[in-house]
């Protein structure tokens, strides 16, 4: 048997770790649910259109920090598929998250073409890897389809299904994405988490 191969207790624990992350998943699921969605606002929501293989994911424009082109990012130890690392943006560590890997919940492959949305929310910059950025939008509270009803499923982050004429468009909750995605705790001013 080699060094290398892992002990029947090994796989037994990774078997353990992978349910736990299933189950976790499933009740941020709920806990979202519980705390339902804020309502999009009557006048509007302006968001950032962006290319995630063939569907598109919007990212509210008011949390839309810059754009920029895809970089190579620190690796960060034991950290999900969808933590693609740490960008140095002048001097602040940002980490970045795969969004197309987060949805698929499977590894994507990094493209030179692709972008990263930098994003700040509570104080904090969130760096989302996107194939394109499509451009502006605006959508109003008639063009979201499943926000509040329970029967339409959608990962926590997930905050609405909007609609338009090329089809759906997933808005991310970018404060929620970034509560879900096994980030570290990153200290706010002041030394407190």
């Amino acid at each position: 048997m080699s060094d290398f191969a892992p002990r029947d207790g090994e796989v037994v624990l990774a078997q353990e770790v992978a349910a736990l992350k299933d189950r976790l998943y499933e009740l941020e699921r709920v806990v979202a649910g519980l705390a339902g969605d804020e309502a999009l606002p009557a006048a509007g929501l302006e968001v950032l259109v962006c290319r995630i293989g063939e569907g598109r994911v919007a990212l509210p424009l008011v949390a839309v920090q810059e754009v920029v082109p895809v970089a190579a990012t620190a690796p960060l130890p034991e950290a999900p598929i969808w933590v693609q690392g740490l960008l140095d943006l002048r001097g602040e560590a940002v980490p970045v998250l795969d969004v197309a890997a987060r949805i698929d919940r499977r590894q994507s492959k990094v493209a030179i073409s692709d972008q990263v949305v930098v994003c700040r929310e509570r104080g904090r910059s969130l760096g989302l890897l996107v194939h394109e950025v499509l451009g502006v939008q605006r959508f109003t509270a008639e063009d979201a389809r499943g926000a509040g009803e329970a029967d339409v499923p959608r990962a926590p982050w997930v905050r609405a299904t909007l609609a338009d004429t090329k089809g759906f468009v997933l808005l991310l909750s970018i404060g929620r994405l970034a509560a879900t995605s096994d980030l570290p705790v990153a200290e706010a001013p002041g030394g407190r988490p």
